[in-house]
């Protein structure tokens, strides 16, 4: 019963380490995804992709936004003063 109760610990011990760590691993894969769309929509529209670490998240999200629309005459327009903070 002691041997039992030990292994069901150790379960729950490592169950416990193992779920941060897999919460922190889809994060940075969820980040690395976005940041991925940020680039591709800067560099489409030859912007400098350097400020891609500076922007704030409600202009990554107008960035992704933009990028993703239908209307593809304005975009680079969009995305620029978006960029740009304007």
């Amino acid at each position: 019963m002691k041997r039992f109760l030990t292994v069901i610990a150790a379960t729950a011990t490592l169950g416990g380490v193992t779920a941060p760590a897999a919460i922190a691993q889809q994060q940075d894969a969820d980040m690395n995804m976005l940041t991925g769309k940020v680039y591709r929509a800067l560099r489409d529209c030859e912007i400098d992709t350097n400020m891609v670490d500076t922007l704030t998240m409600a202009q990554v999200s107008g960035i992704v936004l933009s990028a993703s629309s239908a209307d593809e005459a304005n975009k680079c327009e969009e995305i620029e003063a978006i960029a740009m903070g304007e």
